[in-house]
Protein backbone atom coordinates (compact mmCIF):
# COMPACT_ATOMS: atom_id res chain seq x y z
CA UNK A 1 0.00 0.00 0.00
CA UNK A 2 1.98 3.49 -1.18
CA UNK A 3 1.21 6.98 -1.25
CA UNK A 4 -1.40 9.05 0.75
CA UNK A 5 -4.19 7.47 2.19
CA UNK A 6 -2.59 4.34 2.52
CA UNK A 7 -2.71 4.55 6.57
CA UNK A 8 -6.33 4.56 5.89
CA UNK A 9 -6.86 1.77 3.23
CA UNK A 10 -4.75 -0.46 5.10
CA UNK A 11 -7.20 0.36 8.63
CA UNK A 12 -10.27 -0.84 6.64
CA UNK A 13 -8.28 -4.14 5.48
CA UNK A 14 -7.50 -4.71 8.62
CA UNK A 15 -10.54 -4.74 9.90
CA UNK A 16 -12.18 -6.83 7.48
CA UNK A 17 -9.42 -9.28 6.63
CA UNK A 18 -9.17 -12.66 7.70
CA UNK A 19 -5.81 -13.91 9.50
CA UNK A 20 -4.04 -14.71 6.61
CA UNK A 21 -5.21 -11.97 4.76
CA UNK A 22 -4.13 -9.52 7.45
CA UNK A 23 -0.46 -11.21 7.69
CA UNK A 24 0.03 -10.63 3.52
CA UNK A 25 -1.07 -6.48 4.10
CA UNK A 26 1.62 -6.65 7.35
CA UNK A 27 4.20 -8.22 5.01
CA UNK A 28 3.73 -5.89 2.46
CA UNK A 29 4.20 -3.08 4.69
CA UNK A 30 2.92 0.55 4.92
CA UNK A 31 4.98 3.50 3.29
CA UNK A 32 7.08 5.18 6.56
CA UNK A 33 4.48 8.72 5.44
CA UNK A 34 1.64 6.33 7.38
CA UNK A 35 3.08 7.43 10.45
CA UNK A 36 2.37 10.77 9.79
CA UNK A 37 -1.00 9.84 9.25
CA UNK A 38 -1.55 7.42 12.12
CA UNK A 39 -0.32 10.72 14.54
CA UNK A 40 -3.12 12.98 12.95
CA UNK A 41 -5.70 10.46 13.05
CA UNK A 42 -5.11 9.85 17.18
CA UNK A 43 -4.44 12.91 17.54
CA UNK A 44 -1.09 12.21 19.50
CA UNK A 45 2.62 12.92 19.01
CA UNK A 46 4.70 11.68 16.30
CA UNK A 47 6.76 10.26 18.92
CA UNK A 48 4.18 8.86 20.75
CA UNK A 49 3.27 6.80 17.75
CA UNK A 50 6.99 6.05 16.74
CA UNK A 51 7.61 4.75 20.44
CA UNK A 52 4.18 2.44 20.01
CA UNK A 53 5.57 0.94 16.71
CA UNK A 54 9.10 0.91 18.14
CA UNK A 55 11.49 2.72 15.56
CA UNK A 56 12.82 6.09 16.19
CA UNK A 57 11.32 9.14 14.53
CA UNK A 58 14.62 9.65 12.73
CA UNK A 59 14.10 6.61 10.98
CA UNK A 60 10.97 7.10 9.96
CA UNK A 61 11.34 10.60 8.71
CA UNK A 62 14.64 9.58 6.79
CA UNK A 63 12.40 6.65 5.35
CA UNK A 64 9.80 9.32 4.60
CA UNK A 65 12.33 11.01 2.41
CA UNK A 66 13.02 8.17 0.85
CA UNK A 67 9.23 7.26 -0.08
CA UNK A 68 10.70 3.84 1.46
CA UNK A 69 8.16 1.36 3.34
CA UNK A 70 8.31 0.91 6.98
CA UNK A 71 9.46 -2.81 8.27
CA UNK A 72 6.63 -5.99 8.62
CA UNK A 73 7.49 -5.86 12.15
CA UNK A 74 6.78 -2.43 12.70
CA UNK A 75 3.45 -2.26 10.56
CA UNK A 76 2.06 -5.56 12.56
CA UNK A 77 2.40 -3.17 15.55
CA UNK A 78 0.18 -0.54 13.85
CA UNK A 79 -2.06 -3.06 13.07
CA UNK A 80 -2.42 -4.22 16.03
CA UNK A 81 -3.26 -0.67 17.31
CA UNK A 82 -6.03 -1.13 14.97
CA UNK A 83 -7.75 -4.14 15.80
CA UNK A 84 -6.84 -2.72 19.59
CA UNK A 85 -8.83 1.22 18.49
CA UNK A 86 -11.48 -1.06 16.91
CA UNK A 87 -12.30 -2.72 20.10
CA UNK A 88 -11.85 0.07 22.14
CA UNK A 89 -14.59 1.98 20.56
CA UNK A 90 -16.55 -0.76 21.01
CA UNK A 91 -16.50 -1.21 24.47
CA UNK A 92 -16.25 2.81 25.57
CA UNK A 93 -18.59 3.70 22.81
CA UNK A 94 -16.93 5.91 20.58
CA UNK A 95 -14.05 6.67 18.72
CA UNK A 96 -12.99 10.16 20.49
CA UNK A 97 -13.41 8.03 24.20
CA UNK A 98 -11.39 5.14 22.95
CA UNK A 99 -8.66 7.65 21.61
CA UNK A 100 -8.67 9.47 24.62
CA UNK A 101 -8.91 6.19 27.10
CA UNK A 102 -5.29 4.73 24.73
CA UNK A 103 -3.38 8.00 25.78
CA UNK A 104 -4.06 8.65 29.15
CA UNK A 105 -1.55 6.89 31.93
CA UNK A 106 -2.94 4.15 34.14
CA UNK A 107 -1.99 2.95 37.50
CA UNK A 108 -3.09 -0.61 37.13
CA UNK A 109 -0.44 -0.44 33.95
CA UNK A 110 2.36 1.00 36.11
CA UNK A 111 1.67 4.64 34.95
CA UNK A 112 2.07 3.83 31.15
CA UNK A 113 -0.66 4.30 28.76
CA UNK A 114 -2.33 1.78 27.16
CA UNK A 115 -1.00 3.08 23.34
CA UNK A 116 2.41 2.50 24.58
CA UNK A 117 1.54 -0.86 25.79
CA UNK A 118 0.83 -2.07 21.97
CA UNK A 119 4.56 -1.74 21.68
CA UNK A 120 5.06 -5.54 22.84
CA UNK A 121 2.54 -8.88 21.83
CA UNK A 122 1.51 -9.33 25.16
CA UNK A 123 1.02 -5.34 25.95
CA UNK A 124 -1.58 -5.81 23.64
CA UNK A 125 -2.78 -8.59 24.99
CA UNK A 126 -3.54 -7.20 28.29
CA UNK A 127 -4.70 -4.30 26.67
CA UNK A 128 -7.11 -6.80 24.36
CA UNK A 129 -8.28 -8.70 28.11
CA UNK A 130 -9.53 -5.57 29.77
CA UNK A 131 -11.25 -4.39 26.86
CA UNK A 132 -13.33 -8.10 26.29
CA UNK A 133 -14.05 -7.48 30.05
CA UNK A 134 -15.44 -4.15 29.49
CA UNK A 135 -17.84 -5.37 26.62
CA UNK A 136 -18.47 -8.80 27.66
CA UNK A 137 -17.53 -8.71 31.49
CA UNK A 138 -15.56 -11.47 31.23
CA UNK A 139 -13.03 -11.09 34.67
CA UNK A 140 -9.67 -9.66 33.66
Amino acid sequence: MRGTGAWTAFRKAVLTANRRTRIELIRKSLPASAIGEVSREFRCTYDDICAMAMISSASVRRLSAEAAMLSPSVTERLARLVRIDHLATQALGSSDAARAWLKVSQGWLGGHTPLSMLATEDGGALIEEVLAALLYGDPV
